[in-house]
């Protein structure tokens, strides 16, 4: 019989599987090159490579969306080096068109260009980044923030505010301009108007010169008639009117061609123009009288920043012959300043624009510093030691083969063995 008790054998198997066990872990070891196969072997330090493992991930994904970020400013940049093209180009047509020798063909024509031009910048203005997302909507995500209405203006239905990319946990930049930023710019007066509203005055001012006078002479009073037209709506209506005695502005409410208002608006002047007005045999139009010599009306506006080109002043002869005074802003030469603006705007919002991608950069460059540093870490944190490994894993198995030749001796052993 063998000397051996269950006792000892089970104690044997179970130091065995011990053993087998670290082989095991340590053979997993070697294989991954990492320091621990299961948290429980090292609770402190398996917190610790967890800690570092979603500081990673996180500052990869900062790394991702200002990559994406950088990429959204890059293509606005290319988009308002286009628009200022356009601008230009919408410049040296104002310029071209405010020259006394071009006829009323040659400036259909030049408003045909600006048609197509503006068209082009209302594509600009709709363009979408490479993950489909608008680039001047601001925060509101509209996907066509800027669109035609039915009497074709064009209209921006996003809001004035920028969209922001997250750099780290508490800190932020933007990466975009909203098109209340880009499209609109400031005149006269701090008024802000739409890069649209300004092409929209250069093609209706590019109508026939007659309708576009901004200043005109009542040079036979006893025989024209002044006209006034106006929109359904409270237009205030001004000019500046020149008689014997001197130059006022005449300040005064019409609404669907209603002229009391007018008349009353003059007449009250009389003493420092020597005008003075009343109605017409019509009942409809103003008969001027001055004192001697011809009345000069300039400066006329509607009240608007650009005027509706349906409000006017029309002083018509006996024959019929009409001179229309519009507001001034119809002026050709005046759409030079206001091209001029909407450049110095876009020039001033691209530079925005530039000082947001290196922002982006900059952050960019942390985040990646960071990320060299926290993988080093986790890297040593992590990594197994190989060398340390390698020899404990030897001495295992020696170990675990000194072992069972022991075990499988003493098991074999039988009492003729010592009888012997």
């Amino acid at each position: 019989m063998a000397i051996s008790t269950g006792l000892f054998t089970e104690k044997q198997l179970d130091n065995f599987d011990k053993i087998t066990t670290k082989i095991e872990k340590n053979q997993a070891k070697v294989i991954s090159g990492k320091s621990l196969t299961e948290p429980a072997e090292d609770p402190e330090k398996a917190i610790k490579v967890s800690a570092l493992d979603e500081k990673l991930r996180q500052t990869d994904n900062f790394i991702s969306n200002l990559g994406k970020a950088g990429e959204r400013l890059g293509v606005a940049d290319t988009v308002m080096g286009n628009i200022n093209n356009i601008l230009i180009r919408l410049g040296e047509l104002a310029i071209q068109a405010a020259n006394d020798t071009y006829t009323e063909k040659d400036r259909l024509i030049i408003q045909m260009e600006v048609k197509e031009l503006k068209n082009e910048l209302l594509s600009l203005a709709n363009t979408h980044d490479s993950r489909g997302q608008p680039l001047f909507s601001g925060s509101s995500g509209k996907e066509i923030p800027f669109s035609e209405s039915l009497d074709g203006s064009i209209v921006y239905s996003g809001n004035n505010q920028r969209t922001f990319v997250r750099t780290t946990n508490n800190t932020t930049v933007a990466d975009s301009l909203s098109g209340s930023e880009v499209f609109f710019s400031d005149l006269e007066g701090n008024k802000r108007v739409s890069y649209f509203d300004i092409v929209d005055n250069f093609i209706e001012s590019l109508e026939t010169g007659k309708q576009l006078l901004s200043s005109a002479s009542v040079d036979e009073p006893d025989t024209q008639v002044i006209k006034l037209n106006s929109s359904d709506k409270l237009n205030n209506f001004s000019f500046d009117m020149r008689g014997q005695f001197g130059l006022v502005t005449v300040k005064f409410v019409s609404t669907n061609n209603g002229i009391s208002e007018a008349l009353a608006a003059i007449n009250l002047h009389t003493s420092l123009t020597g005008i003075t007005a009343q109605k017409d045999a019509s009942g409809e139009g103003i008969k001027l009288t001055n004192v001697n010599g011809e009345i000069e009306i300039s400066n006329f506006s509607d009240g608007s920043q650009f005027g509706d080109i349906n409000n006017k002043i029309s002083i018509i002869s006996a024959s019929g012959e009409k001179k229309e005074i519009v507001n001034s802003s119809k002026d050709i030469s005046r759409n030079i300043q206001f091209i001029n603006s909407a450049q110095e705007n876009n020039e001033l919002k691209r530079a925005a624009i530039g000082s947001m991608a290196n922002q982006i950069q900059n952050s960019l460059k942390v985040n990646e510093n960071m990320r060299d540093l926290f993988q080093k870490s986790f890297s040593d944190l992590e990594s197994a030691d190989l060398e340390r490994i390698i020899t404990e894993l030897q001495s295992l198995l020696v170990n675990r083969d000194v072992a069972r030749q022991t075990y499988t001796k003493i098991t074999q052993t039988t009492l003729f063995d010592y009888i012997r």
